[in-house]
């Protein structure tokens, strides 16, 4: 039983990737570079592990931001401040940005192996990371997708009490991490370039 039960986890893993509708995949790929008065946010999912899925990111004001294809990334604008971003998945992956405006900051999409499905982190991407050196390659190895935001949006409003509690429980994993997990999710100011990648 147990093995028949991993070997359909497994099988899941290996199917097609199901792009989400949510998201339009851009033809002619552009840079995106930083916005006058807005940060930018740019999240990448540079793996195609876990393939079947495609977690909903969101931010804590219940705002839909975009859907994690495989092997993708999207960029989102968000006013200069304090923002936390969670994703709808086995658990949540909490991330917490203070950014500026005039600047772009990067966020893996990092999937890993769950219980049942696979798990969704988004970490920051900044000069004190590894991930650093590798994000210029991993956007021109990635599709470059466009939020189809109404419609995210009424998909999370459909769902209000179900986001409110996605949202309880992120705030609620962020604060029970200990500080290097949260070192690990968290964007400062400073992180951000004045010019894209």
């Amino acid at each position: 039983m147990v093995r028949r039960t991993l070997l359909l986890v497994l099988a899941l893993f290996a199917l097609p990737s199901c792009a989400s509708s949510r998201m339009v995949q851009v033809a002619a790929p552009q840079s995106i570079g930083p916005l006058a008065e807005q940060a930018v946010i740019v999240f990448v999912r540079p793996s195609s592990f876990g393939a079947a899925l495609t977690p909903t990111i969101l931010s804590s004001d219940r705002r839909f931001l975009g859907d994690a294809d495989p092997s993708s990334h999207f960029a989102v604008a968000v006013p200069p401040g304090e923002h936390f971003f969670l994703v709808w998945g086995e658990n949540t992956g909490p991330l917490r940005a203070r950014v500026q405006k005039g600047r772009v900051y990067y966020v893996e999409v990092s999937m890993k192996p769950g219980w049942w499905t696979a798990r969704v982190h988004l970490l920051a991407i900044t000069p004190r990371t590894e991930q650093w050196n590798r994000v210029r390659d991993w956007l021109a190895e990635t599709k470059q997708t466009v939020p189809r935001g109404a419609e995210g949006q009424a998909y999370l409003d459909g769902r209000a009490s179900d986001v409110a509690e996605r949202v309880k429980r992120a705030k609620e994993a962020f604060a029970g991490m200990d500080p290097e997990e949260q070192e690990a999710r968290t964007l400062y100011p400073n992180d951000g370039l004045a010019q894209g990648l």
